[in-house]
């Protein structure tokens, strides 16, 4: 194990993108950084840009990166992660050290912070700010003084098979294994997943070029149901996986079985859309998929590409 604020390899005199990679964050609208920080890592370098990365996970980085042992949300245990860097793709970030990480950043010399933001935002602007959190964390890069730009996507591709997706009880990946049937509240709901290379691609992008310096950036990958994700890794997998919904008691039971008081269930349930709230998300959805892809210059990747190089790693075999 490498010491906290221990580098290797030796550093460049060259100076570098900084990416971040925090701990286990566990707030609404958390999009795991890790899948996409690997990717811009391996993009980063592809391109010939020297890049050092602060993280908790040491294994499985690139040779030529620089791996800084630490955790954004305790800046001061790192300081040699901050000196002489020119660019920063933050994520991990918490609001109550979120100043102190970035003015290290920029006494460090940082000039340009792509923030791995949420959705959060649009929400949070109608709460007082004691209660910010990704709203927060996007003024406080805003009043940096530095170059700024904030990427808000949907979810992953890498976290829509993991526990906790699309709900906090769930673990597809767990019941399809087990050859067990997907029981989930509004199956037939649509929700954008974005491959995380191309998240990568987009913040290559920002941190690189000057097109989207101090802009919010709210992409979407390809939209799809929960039904049409199981229907694609059935697929993939030479056989029918089930899919049923939940009734809202048997959703209900489902909460209090992982101890999820009334109140919660209350609040978590889901609401009767109306036909104006659904034309209203479907034009939300377009237009971050029209957004993905005029920044990415090309089509976003789809599920089933993510499955083709995923299916392994999620101990899925065909049959």
């Amino acid at each position: 194990m490498i010491p906290f604020g221990v580098t290797r390899p030796a550093e460049r005199k060259t100076l570098t993108t900084l990416v971040t990679v925090g701990g286990d964050r566990e707030y609404p609208g958390h999009v795991p950084p890790e899948p996409i920080a690997r990717h811009l890592v391996a993009q980063l370098i592809e391109v010939g840009e020297p890049v050092r990365v602060l993280t908790p996970v040491t294994d499985g980085w690139p040779s030529e990166a620089t791996i800084v042992v630490g955790d954004i949300a305790r800046p001061d245990d790192t300081p040699a992660a901050f000196t002489g860097i020119e660019r920063v793709f933050l994520t991990g970030a918490v609001p109550d050290t979120a100043w102190q990480a970035v003015r290290s950043a920029t006494d460090g010399g940082v000039r340009r912070i792509v923030l791995l933001s949420s959705h959060g935002p649009e929400i949070e602007i109608e709460f007082p700010p004691d209660s910010w959190y990704w709203l927060a964390l996007e003024v406080v890069v805003e009043r940096s003084g530095a170059q700024w730009t904030h990427l808000r996507p949907s979810p992953t591709m890498a976290q829509s098979m993991g526990p906790g997706f699309p709900d906090d009880t769930s673990d597809l990946a767990a019941t399809i294994r087990s050859n067990g049937m997907i029981r989930e509240a509004e199956p037939d709901a649509v929700c954008p997943l974005t491959h995380e290379a191309d998240l990568a691609a987009v913040v290559r992008k920002a941190l690189l070029s000057d097109d989207h310096v101090d802009q919010v950036l709210t992409v979407n990958g390809e939209p799809l149901s929960l039904r049409d994700q199981i229907g694609l890794v059935g697929a993939a997998l030479g056989r029918t996986i089930p899919v049923e919904a939940l009734t809202g008691e048997q959703i209900a039971e489902r909460y209090r079985s992982h101890g999820v008081s009334d109140e919660e269930i209350e609040a978590w349930l889901p609401d009767d859309d109306s036909e104006e709230e659904d034309a209203v998300d479907a034009v939300a959805i377009r237009e971050g998929v029209e957004s993905l892809t005029r920044i990415l210059g090309r089509r976003p990747r789809s599920y089933a590409d993510w499955l083709t190089d995923n299916l392994s790693t999620l101990g899925l075999r065909p049959s």
